[in-house]
C-alpha cells in the first residue's frame, strides 16, 4: 500500500507516535498503579479471591509461588513495557 502522505507529514506523525509513547512509558512505576492486591484464581469454581497484599511495588503479569516461608515473585513489569526478570521473594 503507497502512503498518501508527504515524507514531511510522515515525519511529523512518528514524531508524534513517539512523544506521545514518551509521555506514557516515561513515567515513575509507581505512577501506575499496579495493584499489589495478590489474588488467586480457583478454576474448578471459577472464582478468585484476595489473598492479601504484597510486600513490595505491583506487578503486572507476574506469577506467584511460596516456597517454605518466602513468597516468590517470577518476572511481571514493574511498568508498561519494562520486563522484570530478576526473581523477589519476602
Amino acid at each position: 500500500m503507497v502512503s498518501s502522505k508527504t515524507p514531511w507529514q510522515q515525519v511529523k506523525i512518528k514524531r508524534k507516535k513517539d512523544e506521545i509513547a514518551a509521555a506514557y512509558f516515561d513515567q515513575r512505576p509507581e505512577d501506575y498503579f499496579f495493584t499489589t492486591e495478590l489474588l488467586s484464581y480457583e478454576p474448578s469454581t471459577n472464582k478468585w479471591r484476595n489473598e492479601g497484599r504484597i510486600p513490595f511495588s505491583g506487578r503486572a503479569g507476574a506469577a506467584f509461588t511460596i516456597q517454605g516461608n518466602d513468597l516468590v515473585v517470577v518476572n511481571g513489569e514493574v511498568k508498561p513495557g519494562t520486563s522484570y526478570r530478576r526473581n523477589s521473594s519476602r
